[in-house]
């Protein structure tokens, strides 16, 4: 847009962007010669909104088992538990899909568990005299 419509409400004739506007008309004038005040806010641009959790999910559940599948390691807890009862609703639940959300949920916990075990282990050998820590040297490499 190039050019914005003017209107004189007033009572008497204005000039706007060097243009004469009787009282009660009004014309186009060109954006560059408005003066800021009279200039009308450029539109927004529309910034496409984020789909939400239940839509994200939703498009998920649409998919083949074993695309469900692929994508569970990327989900996050809530997700799971949104999938595996949106599934369960439905006429047909698929049996793939319980079991790929059962299998992600055992694999998480057993990486938590995991990673607890590594944090123990460390935190025994940090807590080792350094004699200690070289007895234990000479038993692992004989």
């Amino acid at each position: 847009m190039t050019h914005q419509y003017f209107e004189n409400t007033g009572d008497a004739p204005i000039f706007v962007g060097g243009k004469m506007i009787p009282a009660g008309a009004g014309r186009d004038i060109p954006i560059a010669l408005l003066p800021p005040e009279l200039r009308k806010p450029a539109a927004a641009p529309e910034v496409p909104s984020e789909p939400s959790l239940l839509e994200q999910v939703e498009g998920v559940r649409k998919q083949s088992v074993k695309l469900i599948t692929e994508q569970l390691p990327g989900m996050s807890s809530e997700s799971l538990d949104m999938l595996l009862e949106l599934e369960n609703q439905q006429a047909n639940p698929r049996k793939g899909v319980a079991d790929a959300v059962a299998a992600e949920r055992i694999r998480r916990a057993d990486e938590a568990l995991q990673t607890r075990a590594d944090q123990m282990t460390q935190a025994q050998l940090d807590a080792l005299t350094p004699e200690q820590r070289d007895a234990l040297g000479n038993v692992a490499n004989p």
